[in-house]
């Protein structure tokens, strides 16, 4: 099961503990998304937002960030780590938790680390790993101030595909979908009227996430 050891001390900010117990998924083979709760408890006077990073630069923690009214304790249940390489195969990971007050840090102590367990000990069980659809993919552009195409590619492996897209935002929350029939092709995302920021783009061959990207929106 996933393992939790808090690397460093506790600042006074917050109380903040991950629960170990929680159960997780392991995807090896296209995709990896690591779930698990968090337990947050603000001890100051005051409105403070905690942000879930990653100091490695392997990937984002969706939601990203959370807000904590002056004594709440709110418990997160499904905090995810998503890597931003598909076929991430690491034993662990590192999960930072910074505090801030009127956007400032205030605190950067949290920080645990996480171990997922034996590689490749868990495996989808509707199909073996040699039978997900595979899927080459580009977004062009990215980095993009307006719109961006995605363009794909599953032929070589599946010729014919219901294909599916979605993007979300660091928050977890869907800004847009589309699909296809054709195993290759393109798909215009309609960008340009977004704020800025970081978006998870995903795309699905067959039902399967077969490829996701960061998107850019300056």
């Amino acid at each position: 099961g996933l393992v939790v050891v808090k690397t460093s001390q506790d600042c006074g900010k917050c109380d903040i503990y991950v629960k170990s117990h929680e159960n997780y998924k392991r995807e090896k083979y296209p995709y990896t998304a690591i779930i698990f709760g968090v337990d947050a408890g603000n001890n100051m006077n005051e409105y403070v937002q905690l942000s879930f990073e990653n100091p490695e630069g392997e990937g984002v923690f969706v939601p990203q960030n959370i807000g904590l009214a002056p004594g709440e304790q709110r418990s997160i249940e499904g905090l995810q780590f998503i890597p931003f390489d598909p076929h991430y195969d690491q034993s662990s990971t590192t999960l930072q938790v910074l505090v801030r007050l009127n956007g400032k840090v205030v605190c950067d102590y949290y920080r645990f680390t996480l171990n997922f367990g034996t590689r490749g000990s868990w495996r989808p069980t509707e199909v073996s790993p040699t039978e997900v659809p595979r899927a080459t993919a580009q977004l062009t552009p990215n980095p993009t101030s307006g719109t961006t195409v995605l363009y794909y590619d599953s032929s070589l492996t599946t010729p014919t595909a219901d294909i599916g897209v979605q993007v979300f935002d660091m928050l977890g929350k869907a800004h847009w979908s589309g699909s296809a029939t054709s195993a290759k092709g393109s798909l215009l995302i309609p960008s340009d009227h977004w704020v800025s920021g970081k978006y998870l783009v995903v795309l699905y061959v067959n039902g399967h996430r077969s490829y996701q990207q960061i998107l850019i929106k300056n």
